[in-house]
């Protein structure tokens, strides 16, 4: 995954906390992205991080993307943390269609992703 597209998804998964406005599994995702995203900023000792990431959103993506451009050890984690978000957000969906009577055509068009069982 490239640096700008792992800084701009892991602000992206953060934003709700950030914003306090998602519930349930997105805030629990958001959660977990936000506090690994700001440990960085804490040991070099900025205050106030949470304030800072909202009104300063484009330094703050920046700044990320130093972090994730200079220390491996957190790109790495944080690809891992984006990677099982993207797979809980997507959720396990099922859809199941009942079709009783005479169809003459039929057309569904739909995107499918995860797993399908049948």
């Amino acid at each position: 995954m490239e640096i700008v597209s792992l800084a701009i998804l892991a602000y992206t998964f953060a934003k709700p906390f950030i914003d306090k406005t998602a519930e349930g599994l997105a805030t629990k995702v958001g959660e977990d992205i936000w506090s690994f995203i700001k440990g960085p900023f804490e040991q070099k000792g900025k205050e106030n991080i949470e304030k800072y990431a909202k009104d300063n959103a484009e330094e703050f993506k920046k700044e990320l993307e130093h972090e994730i451009t200079s220390n491996d050890l957190f790109r790495t984690v944080l690809q891992e943390k984006i990677e099982k978000a993207q797979i809980e957000l997507s959720g396990n969906f099922q859809q199941n269609i009942n079709s009783f009577g005479s169809i003459e055509k039929q057309v569904n068009i739909q995107n499918n992703s995860g797993n399908l069982s049948f």
